[in-house]
């Protein structure tokens, strides 16, 4: 007994009341030990990776090494696929249609899954963005929704509706205008045409297809229904160019101001003025001129003065008028038929 009396713990005061808790040292080291196996064990679960690979991701996502040399690659004339199928920051293969958009700067493409920027999903074939891959910004992907019109979202529809349905030619109210309805969201039209009605889209609608023929086949030419159209050659609807600064980087400020200078001015296709032509009240001076050129019989015959006028008959009465503008007609004749 006093063996075992020498053996027992001893225990403090502190533990003998009630509520306290007390463990010998064996159990404590090892419950210390078993409490520091469930963390690590916690610490090293599926879970918490996922988690800690999503805290790094934002760090870890701007790509600045491409898995290739980008230079080596040998594309076609149009740069939309290049002989190595490599692409986007992945350097895996894709279609330069099939949801991917091309950097303004180094014209690679890029794959919609690999892109962080998209607020919307891509269309097939929808170019309308101005899009700057972290490479050639400066480690931060920028995006810039262009504006469409009526025409590019019909065009966009119909070759949308050709790749899924391996078809080509759509009824223009319950396919076309449908399907416009449908994605209307994700085709991100400028407020201009958010306006209209949705009862309203399938007239606008039979209007472009109508008024675009050079784009769009009715099917009344291969002597089919009126109401289905299609596309006269297979290509995703043609994007104005932007051309960006070499240097720098492209920001929402920035991209108002380039596409602002990218743009035609409107008056740029119009026919130059003749320089024969002057303005109104430069009229009578040409007409002196013109009365001095000719003889004087000419003279007699066209001059005011020698038509019969009533002399009740003021100046600004309609027939007055009507004389004197005869005579100006009579003069421009004779000034063209002169030169």
């Amino acid at each position: 007994m006093a063996g075992r009396a020498s053996e027992a713990p001893r225990i403090g005061a502190e533990y003998c009341e009630p509520d306290s808790q007390w463990e010998c040292p064996r159990c404590a080291g090892h419950s210390a030990m078993e409490k520091e196996e469930r963390k690590k064990s916690r610490e090293n679960s599926p879970r918490k990776a996922r988690s800690r690979r999503t805290q790094e991701k934002p760090e870890e996502n701007v790509k600045l090494d491409l898995p290739y040399d980008i230079k080596i690659l040998t594309w076609d004339q149009g740069h939309k696929s290049n002989r190595e199928q490599t692409y986007c920051y992945c350097g895996g293969p894709g279609e330069w249609y099939n949801r991917m958009l091309q950097c303004q700067r180094c014209k690679q493409w890029f794959h919609e899954a690999c892109v962080e920027c998209l607020h919307y999903p891509l269309l097939y074939g929808d170019r309308f963005y101005v899009f700057v891959c972290a490479l050639c910004n400066e480690g931060t992907e920028f995006l810039h929704r262009l504006d469409v019109k009526w025409v590019d979202i019909v065009h966009l529809s119909i070759f949308n509706l050709t790749l899924q349905d391996s078809k080509t030619y759509f009824e223009y109210e319950d396919t076309i205008t449908s399907w416009i309805n449908d994605n209307w969201e994700i085709l991100q039209a400028p407020l201009g045409l958010q306006n209209m009605r949705v009862s309203e889209r399938k007239h606008e609608v039979l209007r472009v297809l109508d008024g675009n023929r050079p784009r769009f086949k009715c099917g009344r030419e291969i002597k089919k229904k009126a109401s289905i159209w299609g596309l006269r050659t297979r290509v995703p609807p043609p994007v104005p160019a932007i051309t960006l600064p070499s240097v720098g980087p492209i920001t929402e400020d920035s991209i108002k101001h380039i596409i602002l200078r990218n743009k035609k001015p409107r008056n740029a296709d119009s026919p130059p003025i003749p320089r024969r032509y002057k303005l109104t009240e430069d009229k009578q001076d040409e007409l002196d001129e013109a009365l001095n050129r000719f003889s004087p019989a000419k003279k007699r015959a066209l001059s005011p003065n020698t038509v019969d006028q009533d002399p009740d008959e003021d100046d600004d009465s309609p027939r007055s008028s009507n004389g004197r503008r005869k005579r100006k007609r009579e003069l421009d004749i004779l000034m063209e038929d002169k030169k």
